[in-house]
């Protein structure tokens, strides 16, 4: 009886399957394996291997569906490396990764546990291998170097170009047999339990999710011999399969800083219920001439800040960056980079770019770290209701640091959390241009209301301007004169 079941299993199996899925004493051929109760097994997978090499006639592997036999041969592997550097995409290494069938985790399960049912007293060892390698391990084990040869690229588990591979098998039976599994496990859970066991959460996890591949593989876990033979014989059912290969290169993000030099220019689109207040914004110039360029699905702005739409940014610029979703251009020159800016500088008069550069996904979070520790200067032009004089001037002149405590502006509670900030303002330095105007410059702490600060937000901001000079102010003009961060690297492309 064990004997014809074990000449199914192998008689089901391509020989890298064979390999994988057997104990590896049933591949070591000393002389003191001649007598022992495994012996005829050795002789049997030998005869196997023979057969499969010389023979059209194999059917096909059981378990894998040809998927090995298919990445193991050589002119296959170039067909695929053709597609993949015909693809359209720059790339300088590459990953690759294997979706498979759940059929192939339903079959391999199956064989497992057969072959542990077996006795021990009649086969000393324990015939399934107990480092058995994944379908997909062997397959990515099969199949990079050779890719990389052919291509004449480095193959890198962390690149941002993959190579995807999505195996299909064509089973009309197996939702069929996964649902039937699925209910030998545990009754349907019917209203709400507070603590749900592990085989009744799973199945939870299937009713709302499906037979994802999470879920499949802990389904299979937690079944036995009994339950599997109801819906699994050998030898098994010949299924026929495809392959779909499919490249795409992970996102990449360029940075830079930017300035604006109009005051009804938005910083990003503004729309409101639907309807667009304004044409274009700082985003959709930069993003949508950058996406082009690099044949992008689509791009994510990001800025270190953001400056309100009657507000210049000037100076060296505010850092921003843009992520783009699989572009087909991700390798730049300096000239390139230096053409990318003057695409962008020459379609408007309202924005410039500058230090545009590649960047890493980790070099992002340089922007994002410590916003309390960056600060910002300003320049802000000021009206004063009555008239002013030098000892004004000198008043704010003659101010180190001024620490704030600043409740949620009026202008922005619709958008914000209310509650009180506490922020500070040093180097000031005002000049008097007539009676009732005046400039005064600052540094500020990041996320400091400026504008709060000159005219008190009906005292909602203390101090204010209108406090200390005890004088009503109001802000005519506002600028960014610096944002005061290292990132990122200022570049001269025209050195």
């Amino acid at each position: 009886m064990s004997e014809e079941l074990i000449r199914n299993i192998i008689d089901s199996l391509c020989w890298n399957c064979t390999k994988r899925i057997l104990h590896f004493q049933l591949f070591t051929f000393t002389a003191s394996c001649q007598n022992t109760s495994y012996s005829w097994i050795q002789k049997y997978i030998e005869q196997k291997k023979i057969s499969e090499q010389n023979s059209a006639n194999f059917k096909g592997c059981g378990i894998c569906f040809g998927l090995l036999e298919k990445f193991s041969d050589q002119t296959y592997l170039k067909e695929l490396a053709d597609q993949v550097n015909n693809c359209g995409i720059q790339f300088k290494d590459f990953r690759i990764s294997l979706t498979t069938s759940n059929a192939i985790t339903l079959r391999e399960k199956y064989i497992q546990l057969l072959l542990e049912s077996i006795p021990s007293s009649e086969i000393s060892i324990t015939l399934f291998n107990p480092k058995c390698q994944s379908v997909k391990e062997l397959w990515k084990i099969l199949t990079f170097h050779p890719l990389e040869v052919i291509m004449g690229k480095p193959y890198f588990h962390n690149s941002l170009f993959d190579v995807k591979t999505k195996f299909t098998v064509d089973d009309s039976k197996l939702d069929a047999d996964l649902k039937l599994l699925d209910t030998r496990l545990v009754p349907v859970i019917e209203g709400k339990q507070k603590k749900l066991t592990k085989k009744a959460r799973l199945q939870k996890e299937i009713q709302e999710e499906g037979f994802t591949k999470p879920n499949v593989d802990l389904l299979v876990k937690e079944s036995n011999l009994e339950k599997m033979k109801k819906f699994y014989t050998l030898p098994f059912e010949r299924l026929t399969s495809s392959f779909e290969l499919e490249c795409v290169h992970d996102p990449i993000f360029l940075a830079g800083r930017y300035l604006k030099f109009s005051r009804t220019l938005s910083q990003t689109a503004w729309i409101i219920e639907g309807e667009r207040k304004m044409s274009t914004s700082i985003e959709e110039i930069m993003g949508n001439c950058l996406k082009k360029e690099l044949g992008a699905t689509e791009f994510i702005f990001t800025s270190s800040g953001r400056e309100d739409i009657d507000v210049k940014c000037l100076g060296k610029g505010r850092p921003f960056t843009l992520e783009f979703m699989e572009p087909k251009r991700t390798i730049f020159t300096p000239e390139e980079l230096k053409l990318f800016q003057k695409l962008i500088n020459e379609s408007t008069s309202d924005m410039a770019i500058k230090d545009l550069q590649y960047i890493t996904r980790e070099d992002t979070k340089l922007m994002r770290e410590s916003p309390e520790n960056k600060t910002k200067s300003y320049s802000a032009l000021c009206y004063c209701y009555l008239k002013l004089d030098s000892n004004d001037i000198e008043k704010l002149n003659s101010l180190k640091r001024v620490d704030l405590l600043q409740q949620t502006p009026i202008r922005v509670l619709h958008r914000r959390t209310v509650m009180t900030r506490q922020r500070y303002i040093t180097d000031i330095r005002a000049d008097l241009i007539d009676e009732h105007h005046f400039r005064i410059k600052m540094t500020t702490q990041a996320g400091t209301y400026v504008k709060e600060f000159v005219h008190g937000d009906l005292g909602r901001t203390e101090p204010s301007l209108c406090t200390i000079l005890e004088k009503e102010c109001d802000i005519l003009e506002l600028d960014v004169e610096s944002v005061n961060c290292s990132f990122p690297p200022e570049i001269n492309y025209d050195d």
